[in-house]
C-alpha cells in the first residue's frame, strides 16, 4: 500500500482510476467530446432545474418555440404567441409563367391567417393582377368572388357581385421597364371550413401610361369551404421573369 505520497500524474494510468475519484478540477477544459455524453432523445434540448441540476427538455411539436417559463422553473416548447409571422416561402420566377401559385401543403391549418406581399412584372401592356383560390389542388374558377375596389383616380374602381376571380385594381398595369405592380394581401381564414375566405388587398400599380395608381380591395369567396392555395395571374399574357412573392403565416 502507498499512504501518504504524492505520485505525479503523468505515473497513474486509466486502469488505476477508481470509478468517481476524478474530481472536476482534474479535468481539462474543453476535453469533454460529444462521444463522451451519455445518449439522448432526438430534439431534446439541455437545460437546469430547480435544484440546478441538468435536465432534458422534451421536444415540442412542429412550429412550436422554446419558450421561458420563468425563474426557477425550465423552458418549454410551446405554440408561438398571438400575432407572430412565420416567413413560409418566396417565390421568384426564373423565367415568364402563367401564374406565381402557393400550394403543396404551404397553406394549411397551422396557421389561422396568412399575408402575401410581391412585386409582378406584367408581359403584356395594359393588364390586371387577379387571383384565385385553390381547393385539393383545383383551382376554383366558378362565379363565387365578390369584391369591391377603390383608387386614387375615381375612374379606376368596381364592384362584382359574382365574379370567377378575386379583382385587386382597375388600372392596367405597364409592361415598361420600370412599370409593374407591388402589392400585399391578407388571407383570413382560407382553412376553415366553416368561414368564408375573405381577401383584403393594398396595390400600387404603374400603369400603361407610367403613372401611378394605388388601390384597395376588399372581397370574400361565397363557398364555405376549406382553400389550401391561391394563385396569381394578369388576365392577359404571361408574368414575367423576376416577379417575387412571399407567404407569411400568421397565428392569431
Amino acid at each position: 500500500q502507498i499512504t501518504n505520497a504524492k505520485i505525479a500524474d503523468d505515473q497513474i494510468d486509466s486502469e488505476h482510476y477508481v470509478d468517481g475519484s476524478i474530481d472536476t478540477a482534474h479535468i481539462g477544459d474543453n476535453q469533454v467530446t460529444l462521444a463522451k455524453m451519455a445518449g439522448g432523445t432526438d430534439g431534446n434540448i439541455i437545460s437546469f432545474d430547480a435544484s440546478g441540476d441538468p435536465v432534458a427538455i422534451a421536444t415540442g411539436s412542429d412550429g412550436q418555440v422554446l419558450t421561458s417559463t420563468g425563474a426557477g422553473s425550465a423552458p418549454a416548447f410551446e405554440d408561438a404567441g398571438g400575432g407572430d409571422f412565420v416567413k413560409l416561402a418566396t417565390t421568384t420566377l426564373g423565367s415568364d409563367a402563367a401564374t406565381i401559385t402557393f400550394s403543396s401543403g404551404l397553406i394549411t391549418t397551422t396557421y389561422d391567417n396568412y399575408f402575401i406581399t410581391g412585386y409582378m412584372l406584367n408581359k403584356t401592356d395594359n393588364k390586371f393582377v387577379e387571383s384565385r383560390l385553390q381547393t385539393g389542388g383545383s383551382s376554383q374558377t366558378g362565379s363565387d368572388y365578390q369584391y369591391a375596389i377603390g383608387s386614387n383616380n375615381s375612374s379606376d374602381y368596381g364592384v362584382s357581385q359574382g365574379d370567377t376571380v378575386f379583382g385587386m385594381h382597375r388600372s392596367g398595369c405597364g409592361n415598361a421597364t420600370g412599370e409593374g405592380a407591388a402589392f400585399s394581401m391578407w388571407l383570413i381564414n382560407p382553412m376553415v371550413s366553416s368561414l368564408p375566405t375573405t381577401f383584403t388587398a393594398q396595390f400600387s400599380t404603374r400603369n400603361d401610361n407610367g403613372l401611378h395608381i394605388g388601390s384597395s380591395s376588399t372581397g370574400f369567396y361565397k363557398v364555405v369551404e376549406a382553400n389550401n392555395g391561391i394563385l396569381f395571374f394578369f388576365n392577359g399574357g404571361d408574368v414575367a421573369a423576376g416577379s417575387t412573392l412571399s407567404l407569411y403565416g400568421i397565428t392569431k
